[in-house]
């Protein structure tokens, strides 16, 4: 299948519709109702699912007001900051109006279906990509946190993001391959194979995208005069674990009901088969810690 070379959620406010890409044939402006189930399944196909006009203009200026006040809290910029492309990571840990913002039901709505009744929010980052901001390279995310579990993102564009000012591109369909090998390159992880035809997803503020950390993507140079912001929330099954995430873990959902508590424990910290798939990791870190 020959893909277009972008998506384009047209124009719009707060009530537009779901829209799927599916078939990666939309007409100019054109959206497609769909339900959570459908989004459901449009993920595990594609690796990924359009909503336009999840919040309001108000939202958004919101959210970023919580996401630069959180900032203000935090020791630092995010690890991968580098220039003009600055992340802030674990913006949730300093800011009640973030956390708030996880179970937010028509995000809910959105996860559930895929990461089931009981999940968490194992990692955030804001993303502001300055003028001049570099390309950033094919990837999957697992291939950054060294995770052997699928999670979840959903990715709330802050700003407009088209081709000019560096917007997202995915290979539709990649996640299916599972974990896929990638080469270190100074501070990014590149994927061994990259794509030869990555598919533009052009999004206005307040839009959503909700897709796989399997899903090889990218993002272009940011060669507007104006940056770039996203907000990324990367949600993990309850069964599934992280060992890089420091205590306390904060529940987003648990028995299909909005949670937002702290915790100290969760059912993928003590499951027996996340203690095998991350025996080398905790071998490899304790070598670590003896070397000194």
């Amino acid at each position: 299948m020959v893909l277009p070379r972008e998506i384009d959620l047209g124009d719009g406010g707060g009530d537009r519709p779901f829209c799927t890409m599916s078939d990666h044939q939309p007409r100019q402006g054109e959206t497609k109702s769909l339900t959570p189930s459908q989004h459901a399944e449009n993920f595990r196909s594609e690796g990924f699912s359009v909503v336009p006009g999840v919040f309001s203009e108000a939202e958004v200026a919101e959210i970023r007001a919580a996401i630069e006040e959180a900032a203000g809290r935090m020791p630092g910029a995010g690890p991968s900051t580098k220039g003009a492309m600055v992340f802030h990571t674990n913006c949730y840990r300093f800011s009640e109006r973030l956390q708030e913002l996880c179970a937010d039901p028509r995000l809910v709505e959105l996860v559930r279906p895929l990461a089931g009744d009981d999940y968490w929010i194992r990692w955030d980052q804001c993303v502001a990509k300055g003028p001049g901001a570099p390309v950033f390279p094919w990837h999957q995310d697992n291939a950054y946190n060294g995770l052997k579990d699928e999670h979840f993102q959903v990715w709330i564009a802050l700003s407009e993001m088209t081709e000019l000012n560096g917007g997202v591109r995915f290979a539709p369909g990649s996640h299916r391959a599972g974990r896929l090998p990638h080469t270190r390159n100074g501070a990014h992880h590149v994927v061994d194979q990259e794509p030869t035809n990555g598919l533009l997803v052009k999004a206005k503020p307040g839009d959503v995208v909700l897709f796989s950390s399997l899903l090889l993507h990218q993002t272009g140079e940011n060669e507007s005069e104006e940056p770039r912001w996203a907000y990324v929330l990367e949600f993990m099954k309850a069964k599934h674990f992280d060992p890089v995430s420091k205590l306390p873990y904060f529940m987003v959902v648990e028995k299909g009901r909005p949670s937002l508590r702290w915790t100290t424990w969760y059912k993928g910290r003590v499951h027996p088969a996340n203690a095998v798939k991350y025996l080398s990791w905790r071998l490899k870190n304790a070598a670590k810690a003896l070397r000194g």
